[in-house]
């Protein structure tokens, strides 16, 4: 797993300047919101517009991760929006587990501050604790993404067995790959080099996704190929009809017919005429 994620940092490292091209929308979207919630005189419509940036950063996300997979693996159409059912699973999938990997920091953090931790320490606690739930929860289940890309999706059963690997190999994960996202994101403090930082490190998980994907192979992309070509080994085809046939009708029997014809090269027996029946009376000899 380390040798994954070296190559994961060194794809990276190498494809900066496209990553960096696609992520230019969300770049300078986050840097509006930045600055607006910096700004000490925000009128109506720079507050409206903040209020949209709110629900429009995440599409712009989901469509810049989509876009990078996309052109990572060759597609022919690099469209984010070329498949709505792609976009949709994976910005329902992103929600889901940043709330995994997020809920346990707040329940921990609540449970600490209940028991008269001060803010600071209990904080700070919650996010170590979270890096071996939470944080290795979303380490191993990013690898949907790339295989929504690639319509892969396995079952629970298949996708288990195909991130079955030690737990000690998704902590080095969680450690190496996203638990410098946490601490750049709490440490910067400037509100434009941290977006900075923190959007364009993201693109760190996209490249170790991309990785392991192309490292170990789907099980249930074989499982399915198998279970099509048995079915057309074992299902027989379709019969043809055999064509009904029609019986002509006898044909009626003449006397003639009763002769057989001679066949050719047969000699034929003649039969002799009957003779005529002579009369046996004597004949008178005449005076």
């Amino acid at each position: 797993m380390f040798k994954l994620i070296k190559d994961s940092y060194k794809m990276y490292l190498k494809s900066f300047p496209l990553i960096l091209l696609f992520a230019v929308p969300l770049l300078f979207l986050s840097g509006i919101t930045v600055w607006i919630e910096n700004s000490e005189t925000v009128n109506r419509g720079m507050l409206y517009f903040h209020y949209f940036a709110f629900v429009l950063i995440p599409l712009v996300s989901v469509a810049t991760d989509i876009s990078l997979y996309r052109r990572f693996f060759g597609f022919s159409i690099i469209n984010p929006l070329s498949s709505l059912k792609t976009f949709i699973l994976y910005l329902l999938t992103q929600l889901a587990l940043g709330l995994v990997a997020s809920a346990p920091i707040i329940l921990f953090r609540y449970v600490f501050e209940t028991f008269g931790m001060p803010t600071l320490p209990s904080f700070v606690l919650a996010i170590v604790l979270d890096l071996f739930l939470g944080i290795y929860l979303l380490a191993r289940f990013s690898i949907l993404f790339p295989l929504i890309i690639q319509n892969k999706v396995p079952s629970l059963k298949d996708f288990s067995q195909y991130t079955a690997r030690s737990y000690k190999d998704w902590m080095s994960v969680s450690l190496l790959i996203y638990m410098p996202y946490v601490i750049f994101n709490y440490v910067i403090t400037c509100p434009f080099l941290n977006t900075l930082v923190v959007n364009l490190f993201a693109f760190v998980f996209v490249c170790f996704n991309i990785k392991y994907v192309e490292t170990f192979r789907v099980p249930a992309a074989k499982a399915e190929a198998a279970k099509k070509t048995s079915v057309k080994i074992n299902v027989p085809a379709p019969e043809k009809p055999e064509p009904v046939k029609i019986s002509k009708p006898a044909a009626r029997k003449t006397s003639a017919s009763k002769t057989a014809a001679p066949k050719k090269g047969t000699a034929v027996r003649k039969t002799a005429a009957p003779k005529k029946a002579v009369s046996k009376t004597p004949v008178k000899n005449k005076p």
